[in-house]
């Protein structure tokens, strides 16, 4: 019996701020994106479970950003 077991692409869920944020990266000025990024174990192609999830926040325009913990991903 064969079982092909692998790790699937990311997926994300995005929010947007309602506030515009400074870039220090680009010196622009917009409204950030936070994104939430699950890594799935995938079984025959198909999702099983999470394996990975992160929080980023960053700038749209040169992607310039940091981790966020889930508390501050939820708080806006």
């Amino acid at each position: 019996m064969i079982f092909i077991v692998g790790v699937g692409g990311p997926r994300s869920e995005q929010k947007r701020d309602n506030f515009k944020t400074f870039c220090p990266h680009c010196r622009n000025e917009d409204y950030w994106i936070r994104e939430k990024q699950l890594q799935n174990l995938t079984l025959f192609f198909l999702p099983v479970f999470p394996i990975k999830t992160d929080y980023v926040y960053y700038c749209p325009i040169c992607h310039y950003g940091n981790k966020i913990s889930k508390e501050d991903f939820e708080r806006f």
